[in-house]
């Protein structure tokens, strides 16, 4: 997705801007540089990862969890390179590999691990947070998860979206566009990025008009 549409969508100065599935803290790095002012939430699991974001030191707070349907432990299966020529660490999920394995056949996964999880109402809650301009989510597959796990602030209080979907079943599980839609039926299609074996779209909260003018 081209961040610059940000700018004619998100229209305050200092939004909240939750990333969901940080990696590296690349589009936190942008979403920083574009809205300086903003009010951002970086939720990473991976310790690997995790290492790369500390050592840039970047502004926003970084959470070292899972986002998901539960508080507490969950099985997490990182991804790793099993050709030698790149570094792997961007499909690691709370879900089990299932398609990706012949689909993308130089990336690999280790045997599952333990990590810390978050409803997203729970972060919320805990940080007294009602309203949330833009959403940026890359969770592998495990979007619903996520959803199940975020049902009140997602009803009323997301303003935008941004969201991976499966065309086939790269992790066990993983919902289809057609079923996130199904889910967030509040939810309008502002752009379709359809690829070959996964997509990405951006979603509007129709329910947002009412304080999208305050």
């Amino acid at each position: 997705m081209d961040k610059t549409i940000l700018y004619s969508l998100i229209k305050t100065e200092r939004p909240m801007i939750v990333e969901i599935g940080a990696h590296y803290g690349e589009d936190s790095e942008n979403f920083l540089n574009m809205f300086p002012s903003c009010r951002l939430f970086m939720f990473e699991p991976d310790p690997r990862c995790v290492k790369v974001i500390k050592r840039k030191g970047l502004g926003g707070t970084l959470i070292e969890k899972a986002v998901s349907d539960t508080d507490g432990l969950e099985m997490f299966y990182p991804s790793k390179t099993i050709n030698g020529r790149f570094n792997h660490d961007g499909s690691g999920s709370l879900l089990k590999p299932k398609e990706h394995l012949t689909v993308f056949t130089d990336v690999g996964f280790d045997e599952p691990v333990e990590v810390p999880a978050m409803r997203l109402d729970t972060f919320c809650m805990n940080y007294a947070i009602y309203r949330i301009n833009f959403i940026w989510m890359d969770v592998q597959g495990a979007e619903g998860k996520v959803f199940e796990g975020g049902r009140v602030i997602f009803q009323t209080g997301v303003e935008y979206l941004f969201t991976e979907y499966d065309n086939v079943e790269l992790y066990e599980g993983a919902p289809t566009q057609e079923k996130i839609l199904k889910i967030l039926r509040n939810y309008e299609i502002v752009q379709d990025y359809p690829g070959g074996a996964c997509g990405d779209m951006l979603l509007r909260n129709n329910l947002q008009d009412n304080w999208r003018k305050e």
